[in-house]
């Protein structure tokens, strides 16, 4: 166990190796998990690095890559797959750590992989996440119609992203989405769980969504996906009242 404040980096092995960043108070008996949406880094792109700047003097913070990284692109992998890495997150940080309570934080289709990893006595906070219908409405989403993208569900689908990155899609990963109830998980994780979601008032990506019935939420006016911007000091600020 570790006893004192740590910032290293874990490789853990599940379908493929893969990283995990773990910081901030390494005495804390609670651990914030964050888990980042499709195809994008553990830092999903600042939002997380910047929740971990307003936490790690209490808690110790744990950033895993749920996406295959290259130098190059990325490659998305089957939800089912994220869900097994973060478990095996979850056992190393409960193994090498006091850990006596994990706080989750998901962010978009991260949102689903907590869901389906079942936790349970938890405390989970979903930001903008996908509520109905999420594979089919991932399809419709502005970047498949972006120069450069090409969506192929039954192959290698291809997302040119905003930021000029590129995300490479198998069928797996479709396959796997396409089987998801997302109401009914977010059902049960609220039956066993503390559960809250944040929407993004101005989500050009999902557009405006609903709660499901009995789920805590409130939304960050004039927020886009990311949160990016003066959004997200509002959205830091809220977490901070949250998180508990």
């Amino acid at each position: 166990m570790k006893n004192e404040t740590s910032k290293i980096i874990v490789t853990l092995n599940s379908d493929e190796p893969f990283n995990v960043e773990i910081s901030g108070s390494a005495k804390s008996k609670a651990s914030v998990v964050m888990v980042h949406g499709f195809g994008v880094k553990r830092d999903s792109r600042g939002l997380f690095t910047d929740i971990e700047d307003q936490i790690s003097d209490k808690y110790l913070s744990v950033r895993g890559d749920f996406t295959e990284v290259y130098n190059d692109y990325s490659r998305a992998i089957p939800i089912s797959s994220q869900v097994e890495r973060l478990k095996l997150i979850v056992q190393h940080i409960q193994k090498n750590y006091p850990i006596e309570k994990i706080i989750y934080i998901g962010h978009s289709q991260g949102c689903l992989v907590v869901t389906k990893a079942n936790p349970t006595n938890s405390q989970v906070i979903l930001l903008a996440p996908p509520i109905i219908d999420p594979a089919t409405r991932f399809s419709k989403t502005p970047g498949w119609t972006r120069p450069g993208s090409i969506l192929k569900i039954d192959g290698e689908s291809r997302l040119q992203r905003s930021d000029g990155s590129i995300t490479l899609v198998g069928s797996e990963f479709w396959s796997d989405f396409n089987k998801i109830d997302a109401q009914s998980l977010y059902k049960q994780l609220n039956s066993y769980n503390d559960v809250q979601i944040i929407f993004a008032g101005s989500d050009q990506v999902l557009g405006i969504q609903k709660s499901p019935k009995d789920i805590k939420h409130d939304s960050i006016p004039l927020a886009e996906h990311d949160f990016k911007g003066e959004p997200r000091k509002e959205l830091l600020d809220r977490l901070l009242t949250i998180i508990h």
